[in-house]
């Protein structure tokens, strides 16, 4: 019998017996409580207890009629492979495994005990990677601590939240980078999943006071998001901490909008199309932004805004000219562009979007996902790959994503798993209405079902953290689409699998069918001037509104056949947003507002033109839209041919090298796939922080009372006295740098410095790596360097990171040491290196802060 810690893991494991063998034990057990109030468990025993939670509601749904054996039955293999278990049932269930003759790798041993065999499938040439999947042997406990770097927090940070450390030094970049963004200007930060992202938003909000949008796409994100930040925060946020979506009723609205009101409200996480199209909310924030308590506005998944264009989700394009119209009264805003990766094209398209003067940064800890492990299959015919994908879905790990193309797939794929006996699938594809969706992902992440059948619909914000596969059984067009569709499995830092299973040739034509569907130069421009000549468009001075509700001055039925009128209006206006955002994009036009009217459910666009080739009708302006037009035809075609390439090549090339054609400031990282079983990577050593922000932020100040032109300055005292560094701290450091040998030692000697400051603490190897990189985003202003007692060695490597670093503008350098000491690799006292005054501590603890 398999025990972990924990009452509430063994409790769960008890029940589970139970009710396998027909004994209810307690009707009313609330087994998602103790998952939830069980952080203590790692990652591995989350899944794990995940797994039994999952089995025990088939369990119940299957006595009740409401799923089916097979439902039952696949839950029951995925529990007794993970848990590695021989388990007692009941006659019934019994008798469902002798009906199925062994359909599910379910075994009776002689006692007639049940136990699950791994059931090797013969068309996968790597069974070891479904193993690793079920949570092999020798799989690791999920994403631990990261001990290569010293990853304490900040004293604001830990009074906040409590937390003492940082998960990684991703996470630490991306805090401290982004706590340090000055106002008004821009901030792109990638970090990778499950890296922490949250903590992010949650420092930002509550760094000033006032008020912090956050966009997310799902609202089960937002609802996580709300959930993460009342658990992290360590007061009470029931006044502070809001998610507003389309079913939040209208009492809880009223008190939303009052909190704001009030300057109570510090993070209110909302959807695009509620800032848009919500009077009441959109009114409040403003009236907020005109008394400049609007801080901060965050976008989370902040890719989406580019990859959904004009045909899913059009309010996301409404937030350039939102956040513009908020800037022009409030110019201290600040913007956060959040996401794991990020293309190049994505960046350049939302440094357009999202920035101006020049106030943008990039903060970029990009890398690839370490789970996946890549299965291709190839079918030989569409019956084969029908058989194929059958016995792939019975014994895959679980939870497992089904990937397909269209919302017809989606449903004939359930179809035909509900001839063979299945009752518990569900759909997720653009025909699933809203209210659905919201219920489908509130069910997926509390296990009522652990398999979903999904176009790309089911991606961005759906963070079910233990999904183990994720199944393709199309081609997506290219490979950032796919590495955001597979990226759904193994959030957890777990292995997962990434399965493909195709007929090649008929799947590689259904996927250049998507990109082949790229406005022609004759559309382009009928749909152009069509918008721009319009009666209903306005010309407001030198500024165009457009009507996107405008049809072309061509026949558009060709266009969209089988559509019913609503329908047809809707692409209609879809595809009229697309070519403006088309010419934005190429910088043809800017964007200066877009107005959505509630009414007639049209938006309205206010443009202004930067290319006057396109103002008239003619030759010239008919060659310029061409050429923009078959610049986007290559780009959708070189990245299909990068996928293609990878299909065509697979027994050839490492499977994740499509990834690294397509983010460009990744390193080479592959789990597993046909090429090799063992971990492949490059750059294993690397700094995380892979491009140089470069923006010098903060003014260093002196002690202008003593020593007003010096760089560096010699502090003689107590290294241990914290009223020496606080001292320091009020008069400006805002880095302070521990040398590797005293890291642990000073940890709780600095937490206990003023809350209110933010105070970026560094070890050693971190200091050494920014300096090096000449990245004084970080390190721009007061560095406080901290010599530990003893240890010449780490003073020697300190006092030479210092010397890159002594010399540069807008950077002083304060050494404290317990005494001057001779350093060998020098030749010299440290007080003959240092290049300035020296100064005992307690005159500086005696200084006035105005004094600096």
């Amino acid at each position: 019998m398999l025990c972990l810690d924990g009452e509430g893991m063994i409790d769960i494991i008890n029940n589970v017996n139970s009710y396998l063998v027909g004994d209810y034990p307690r009707a009313n057990y609330n087994f998602q409580k103790v998952l939830d109030e069980n952080s203590k468990y790692n990652n591995l025993e989350k899944y794990k207890l995940q797994t039994a939670i999952r089995l025990i509601k088939c369990i119940v749904k299957y006595d009740k009629g409401i799923i089916s054996a097979c439902d039952l039955l696949c839950s029951l293999r995925n529990y007794l492979l993970v848990f590695k278990l021989t388990v007692s049932v009941s006659n019934k269930i019994k008798t469902e495994i002798r009906n199925h003759e062994n359909q599910f790798g379910l075994r009776l041993d002689a006692e007639e005990r049940v136990y699950a065999v791994l059931d090797m499938i013969e068309h996968v040439g790597k069974n070891s990677y479904i193993e690793t999947a079920f949570m092999g042997d020798n799989t690791q406990s999920g994403q631990g601590y990261d001990d290569r770097y010293f990853l304490g927090t900040s004293p604001y940070i830990n009074a906040l939240t409590s937390f003492k450390y940082y998960k990684s030094i991703e996470q630490k970049l991306a805090v401290s980078g982004a706590l340090t963004l000055s106002s008004g200007s821009t901030a792109l930060i990638s970090l990778p999943t499950g890296g922490g992202k949250s903590l992010i938003t949650q420092s930002v909000a509550y760094m000033e006071k006032g008020l912090t949008v956050v966009i997310v796409p799902t609202v089960s994100l937002a609802l996580d998001q709300v959930r993460a930040a009342k658990v992290n925060i360590k007061h009470d946020t029931s006044h502070e901490v809001y998610c507003y979506y389309s079913g939040t009723g209208d009492e809880k609205l009223e008190q939303i909008i009052n909190d704001i009101d009030s300057n109570t409200t510090r993070i209110l996480f909302t959807s695009p199309e509620a800032l848009i199209k919500n009077a009441k909310l959109g009114n409040a924030i403003d009236r907020a932004n005109k008394e400049k308590r609007l801080k901060n506005i965050i976008i989370d998944e902040a890719h989406i805004v580019i990859e959904w264009g004009a045909f899913f989700r059009v309010d996301y394009q409404c937030l350039e000219a939102w956040r513009k119209r908020l800037i022009y009264t409030n110019r201290n805003i600040r913007t956060f562009l959040l996401s794991a990766t990020f293309e190049k094209k994505t960046v350049e398209s939302l440094k357009l979007m999202f920035s101006g003067e020049d106030r943008f940064v990039e903060i970029r800890c990009d890398a690839l996902r370490k789970e996946p492990r890549f299965i291709v299959i190839e079918a030989k015919s569409r019956y084969d790959k029908k058989r194929k994908v059958i016995e792939l879905i019975e014994k895959l790990p679980r939870p497992i994503i089904v990937y397909v193309l269209s919302p017809d797939d989606a449903e004939n794929l359930k179809l035909q798993l509900i001839d063979i006996g299945y009752k518990n699938i569900v759909t997720f594809t653009s025909r699933t209405t809203s209210i659905q969706r919201e219920k489908i992902i509130m069910d997926w992440s509390n296990n009522e079902f652990d398999i979903v059948i999904a176009t790309s619909a089911f991606g961005v914000g759906v963070d079910k953290s233990d999904v183990r596969t994720v199944l393709h059984l199309y081609i997506p067009e290219n490979p950032n689409k796919y590495y955001q569709e597979l990226g759904r499995g193994g959030r957890d830092g777990l292995p997962s699998l990434s399965v493909m299973c195709i007929e090649k040739e008929g799947d590689l034509a259904a996927a250049f069918s998507m990109i082949d569907k790229v406005i022609t130069t004759e559309k382009l421009v009928g749909r152009w001037f069509s918008m721009l000549e319009s009666p209903t468009s306005k010309r407001l001075d030198e500024r165009i509104l457009l009507d996107t509700s405008v049809k072309p001055n061509y026949n558009i039925d060709e266009d969209f056949k089988m559509e019913i009128e609503n329908d047809l209006n809707k692409k209609n206006m879809q595809w009229n947003i697309y070519v403006i955002l088309l010419l934005r994009r190429y910088k043809l036009i800017g964007i200066n507002d877009m107005i959505y009217d509630r009414q007639t459910g049209v938006y309205y666009i206010n443009i202004n033109i930067i290319n006057y080739e396109i103002y008239n009708d003619s030759q010239a302006s008919k060659q310029l839209l061409n050429e923009i037009r078959e610049k986007e035809w290559s780009k959708f075609e070189s990245d299909f041919k990068v996928i293609r390439n990878a299909i065509n090549n697979v027994e050839l090339f490492c499977w994740s090298e499509m990834f690294y054609e397509t983010y460009d400031l990744v390193s080479e990282y592959c789990a597993g796939c046909i090429q090799h079983s063992e971990v492949e990577y490059t750059d294993v050593i690397r700094f995380p922080l892979v491009k140089k922000i470069g923006e010098i932020v903060n003014d260093a100040i002196g002690i202008k009372t003593l020593f007003p032109q010096s760089k560096e300055v010699q502090i003689y005292g107590d290294s241990n006295d914290i009223s020496i560094i606080r001292k320091l701290v009020e008069m400006g450091v805002r880095t302070i740098v521990i040398d590797e040998n005293s890291e642990k030692k000073f940890i709780d000697i600095l937490l206990n410095l003023s809350e209110e400051i933010n105070v970026n603490f560094m070890g050693t190897k971190e200091f050494d790596a920014l300096v090096n990189m000449q990245e004084w985003y970080y390190l721009s202003g007061n560095v406080l360097i901290i010599y530990g007692e003893g240890y010449l060695d780490s003073h020697c490597e300190m006092l030479l990171i210092t010397r890159k670093l002594v010399g540069q503008e807008n950077i002083r350098v304060f050494h404290l040491l317990n005494q001057d000491v001779y350093v060998k690799q020098f030749g010299k006292n440290a007080s003959d290196v240092i290049n300035g005054p020296h100064i005992a501590g307690y005159i500086v603890e005696s200084m006035e802060v105005n004094d600096v």
